[in-house]
């Protein structure tokens, strides 16, 4: 009879030890506890689901922490919209769940489609130098086609990692970063050979592609705004806005530094005949022309603004004397007195 009875304490902590371990990780999962996992080793039912939970808490766990890491990118994009910071989050992050030995984040130039500003992540989580560069034709067109991602082997113009750690044939995923039908740049991991992802950590992936994207979108699309508010459509000088925020900026150096400056007001004589008689789209081509040509009679450090209609005003810093103020003014003469000229007769 004791016998039995000792057998059957022994079933019943058999029973309940696993179960309590069990219940015990429950609770540590309410806590946000992902790490510590079951210890059943039994090759029962429990050792299975012990085997069972502890997957799903890793995944979880991963879960957790990409939810978390997006809502810190989320709230940086909302808040400053700071490039740097938010690049370097997703370039760590990245590395953390890839374990690749370089990741690349590549911005596409808003202004020109071939060039390339990039940011690196070496091992050890080292952060490398940004760099512009060049993109390449047929990658530009391997990303377009393959909007979810692919591996290639081939070189591809973008910073890898340290010398110490090049690879001498990587292969490189890469994955477009898009938003709203625009490819804003691409996402580069390093490896030493070709890498099967399961498809959780995939779309963790694409998340943190997500969030770039929409990044350097935003980014684009706010640069682009305060161009169209401060730059003239037509001839793509400063504005009369720009040109007074210039003006301020400069009239307080010279107050610092006791240098002088000239400011100078061009108006072009008998521009209304022109539209009149030759047309607006004639009178258009004469105003881009005046533009270039001021902006030849001085520094690329100087302003030259379209302040509106067939005004034009110049400001020239850092002058030693008048008499280089008197310079400036007889070339910027002798440049608009020479003849305009359209496609078929002279204009002025």
């Amino acid at each position: 009879m004791l016998l039995i009875l000792l057998f059957s304490m022994m079933q019943i902590r058999r029973v309940l030890v696993p179960l309590e371990q069990l219940i015990d990780g429950t609770r540590r999962l309410g806590s946000h506890d992902f790490t510590t996992q079951v210890k059943v080793t039994s090759s029962d039912e429990f050792g299975e689901l012990a085997s069972s939970f502890n997957i799903m808490s890793k995944k979880l766990g991963d879960q957790f922490e990409t939810l978390a890491a997006l809502s810190k990118i989320d709230q940086e994009i909302l808040a400053t919209l700071n490039i740097e910071k938010i690049a370097e989050d997703v370039l760590i992050h990245l590395q953390k769940i890839t374990y690749a030995h370089s990741v690349c984040i590549s911005v596409i130039n808003d202004h020109s489609s071939q060039a390339m500003h990039t940011y690196t992540i070496g091992k050890n989580e080292k952060k490398l130098p940004t760099r512009t560069l060049s993109l390449l034709d047929n990658t530009r067109q391997l990303l377009i086609q393959n909007p979810n991602g692919l591996w290639i082997n081939d070189e591809l113009i973008c910073p890898q990692a340290q010398a110490s750690e090049i690879i001498t044939s990587p292969h490189l995923f890469l994955l477009p970063l898009n938003w709203k039908d625009q490819m804003v740049g691409f996402i580069s991991l390093e490896f030493p050979i070709t890498v099967q992802w399961e498809t959780d950590k995939i779309k963790r992936i694409k998340d943190y592609a997500d969030r770039i994207a929409v990044a350097f979108y935003t980014k684009n699309r706010e640069e682009l705004l305060l161009r169209q508010a401060r730059i003239d459509a037509l001839t793509g000088l400063p504005n009369r806005f720009l040109f007074v925020e210039q003006l301020q900026k400069e009239l307080a150096q010279t107050q610092r530094t006791a240098e002088k400056l000239a400011v100078f007001y061009i108006d072009l004589d008998h521009f209304k005949k022109i539209n009149d008689s030759l047309g607006h789209s004639v009178g258009d081509k004469l105003l881009c022309e005046a533009g270039i040509r001021l902006q030849q009679c001085v520094r690329v450090s100087d302003t030259v603004a379209r302040l509106g209609g067939d005004e034009f005003a110049i400001i020239i810093s850092q002058l030693n004397s008048e008499h280089q103020a008197t310079t400036v003014a007889n070339h910027i003469n002798h440049a608009l007195a020479q003849p305009f000229f359209s496609t078929e007769k002279k204009i002025l």
